[in-house]
């Protein structure tokens, strides 16, 4: 163990006996707080939990002018991009919370909305962060730190106050254990209404008109979605673990932001910057999984050999080559992996992954600014896609697929497709649920997809 570094409060423990679960139930009463982590086996996608709470700053923003919160954003970020840094930990102290599709109209001028927001919440709300502890389940380890950005006294006092978080989570580690997720008592009745804002028949009526547009020569893929409001009494924290334990996937979030809360069980990865190297990881593709081995091989072999998959997948992928390749070196940007499977507890996904070496001068908003939204959450070519999305979902998307994560104070940033995911706002959850729709689509097969897509979130709810 080893405190105070230069101005720096750090707190290095080797085999730390505890679960993120468990020191993060110590600090999630405050106002503003958050976990980031993986539910997947720990390897590459799934090494890291991160987690907070008491932000020294939050920041929201909501319309404006060209780019306004974006760049309102970059600019306070950018007050603090060279405070000193933790080596060897991705996660630095910085910027964590969401950015909302409906960001969208703000960033790309001939996006215009259509319809009103139901509810009406921020485009982008961000805490700024510190402090925080970081789970490195590699190697085992866990990182406490502190930074002395606003005073070297509240440094300390945040340092002294997460060690004391963990050291009570230590003594009362049989409270909260990963294995008995599942029998935990919860609280709360689940759900008690469920109100469709499109219904099926309306879903289906907007997939024709979409494949008009797709006739006519407007586009070649467009993302449809629809959504859920749910009365719900269990509270958002028990609703996590219940997702979490049912639902494992590799972009996985709770986010308090005072009376909003985000739970996801995002399986997609938006954007990923490491130094100079620049990642994501589009998802286009579903296959609802078999309940025997054998089915589950079956199925797994369908979805990678179906025709319709790979060419969404591919259409999404030249997309996304071209979204980094504007912020990348030229040449260097190469599709990685192209079409994987992957399997979750309800669905198998097919997955690509696409890289590119950031250019001298750019950053993390210069690569939010080209790639956002994210393209498999729109369709291509993707302006006109947003237009059309805007026109026949009868209400804007809000948070829905739009991106939550960090950008470290390091430059680094990991953000996610906010898909799988909980919206908790004044007594009620907000699920949505789409896919993508080509020339060929069924709109009875592509409803059918969206709700295997829900399931686990509604599973979770009860």
């Amino acid at each position: 163990m080893s405190r105070g570094s230069g101005k720096k409060f750090i707190l290095a423990i080797k085999s730390p006996g505890i679960s993120p679960h468990e020191l993060f139930n110590q600090i999630r009463s405050a106002e503003h707080c958050f976990l980031l982590e993986s539910g997947m086996p720990h390897g590459n996608l799934s090494r890291y939990s991160i987690m907070g709470a008491n932000p020294f700053f939050t920041l929201k923003g909501k319309g404006g002018s060209a780019g306004a919160p974006l760049h309102a954003l970059k600019t306070f970020f950018n007050k603090y991009r060279e405070a000193e840094t933790i080596p060897g930990i991705p996660y630095n102290g910085g910027a964590v919370g969401f950015l909302g599709y409906n960001l969208n109209s703000t960033l790309e001028e001939k996006v215009k909305p259509f319809h009103p927001d139901r509810p009406v919440l921020p485009d982008l709300y961000f805490m700024f962060m510190d402090s925080g502890a970081v789970f490195d389940h590699i190697n085992d380890s866990l990182f406490i730190f502190a930074l002395p950005i606003v005073s070297a006294k509240r440094a300390e006092e945040k340092f002294d106050a997460l060690k004391a978080a963990y050291e009570k989570a230590l003594s009362l580690k049989s409270c909260l254990k990963a294995e008995n997720l599942k029998t935990k008592k919860m609280s709360g009745k689940g759900i008690v209404r469920k109100k469709y804002l499109t219904d099926k028949k309306d879903y289906l009526a907007s997939i024709k008109k979409a494949k008009k547009y797709i006739s006519a020569g407007d586009i070649y893929e467009v993302n449809l979605s629809h959504r859920m409001e749910i009365e719900c009494s269990k509270k958002p924290w028990d609703v996590y673990l219940s997702l979490r334990a049912g639902d494992p996937t590799p972009f996985a979030a709770y986010m308090k932001f005072g009376k909003l809360t985000i739970v996801s069980a995002s399986p997609e990865r938006f954007l990923s910057l490491r130094g100079d190297n620049l990642e994501t990881r589009p998802i286009k593709g579903t296959m609802p999984r078999g309940k025997t081995i054998a089915q589950d091989k079956r199925l797994s072999e369908k979805l990678g050999s179906s025709v319709k998959n790979r060419a969404e997948n591919i259409m999404i992928v030249d997309l996304s080559r071209n979204d980094i390749g504007r912020v990348c070196d030229f040449g260097s940007v190469k599709a990685e992996k192209l079409m994987e499977i992957e399997g979750y507890s309800r669905v198998f996904q097919m997955v690509s992954t696409i890289s590119g070496k950031l250019s001298k001068g750019k950053d993390a908003f210069d690569c939010i600014r080209a790639c956002f939204p994210g393209g498999s959450m729109t369709g291509t070519p993707k302006i006109r896609a947003m237009q059309i999305i805007e026109e026949l979902e009868p209400v804007r998307r809000g948070i829905y697929s739009g991106s939550l994560g960090y950008i470290s104070f390091n430059g680094d940033m990991d953000l996610n497709i906010i898909i799988r995911t909980l919206v908790f706002w004044r007594g009620k959850a907000y699920l949505q649920v789409g896919g993508a729709i080509v020339a060929d689509s069924n709109p009875e097969k592509e409803y059918m997809e969206t709700m295997y897509k829900a399931e686990s979130l509604l599973e979770a709810l009860k």
